[in-house]
């Protein structure tokens, strides 16, 4: 139904962009994203890595439903004021740790590309659509709305940012949420001695045969959320209703969840 809601709102531009200025309160943060309920069933506490973390909607949503599930977020934003806004936000809890880098294969310095509109003087910037990939970010984009409002209403802002290696930060995780646009394999890439050393719950979006390939490696399984159940089911493939998804190790299935 959440997701419903928004695929609807994400059609009016300025609807969508009220809806993300509000959607860090307490109603939206109960309903976001019911496949994570199986957090709840873990066994222990689990170190989270939230790369791409936008407006911190994932986060507040650990601290305020899961708040005796997490042990440390560590938390990944390339862009400049949406990190500076997060670090104001999480500033006093020293669970979470912020990077602000692009996740990657390689370290370099790459162009992110922001959509906004603008309304008389004001910007209102669609930060859930940007990207580093132009093409991910223009697929995304025309699953909402008419090639007439991003061709002529619809402009970009660029902003260099660094990339940087997960595997560089040597953190320690049992979930990795990745939710962006075109970017999934080459973050994965570099996430290949952590994905190796700890086996985590990978958790995204916009799965391609490629990413599936690389996880498949690892013995990495699929897995859907059963919302009839509030359990998780392992698949053979997934459907295009399968909008977000799980993959994890037999391993990893058998010592984190009950």
């Amino acid at each position: 139904m959440f997701e419903f809601t928004q695929n609807l709102i994400r059609k009016n531009i300025f609807l969508y962009y009220f809806f993300r200025k509000i959607i860090n309160s307490t109603l939206f943060l109960t309903l976001y994203r019911p496949e994570l309920k199986i957090i709840n069933r873990s066994k222990k506490k689990l170190s989270f890595l939230d790369i791409g973390s936008n407006d911190g909607i994932f986060v507040n949503s650990i601290l305020l439903k899961f708040d005796n599930k997490y042990k440390k977020i560590y938390v990944i934003e390339p862009i400049t004021y949406l990190y500076k806004n997060l670090k104001s936000v999480f500033k006093s809890n020293r669970k979470i740790k912020l990077f602000k880098l692009l996740a990657s294969n390689k370290i370099r310095k790459e162009k992110i590309i922001i959509p906004y509109i603008k309304f008389f003087n004001l910007k209102f910037y669609l930060h859930g659509y940007a990207s580093n990939n132009i093409s991910a970010v223009l697929f995304d984009l025309k699953q909402y709305f008419s090639t007439n409002v991003i061709n002529n209403r619809i402009k970009f802002k660029y902003e260099t940012i660094n990339t940087n290696l997960i595997d560089s930060l040597n953190v320690k995780v049992d979930f990795i949420k990745i939710i962006m646009a075109g970017c999934q394999y080459d973050i994965l890439k570099g996430s290949e001695k952590t994905i190796k050393k700890n086996k985590p719950v990978i958790y995204l979006n916009q799965r391609s045969n490629k990413v599936e390939k690389f996880l498949k490696n690892f013995g990495y399984n699929k897995y859907i959320f059963q919302l009839e159940t509030n359990t998780l089911v392992k698949v053979k493939a997934f459907s295009k209703e399968h909008h977000v998804v799980f993959f994890m190790t037999n391993k990893t299935y058998s010592e984190l969840f009950i």
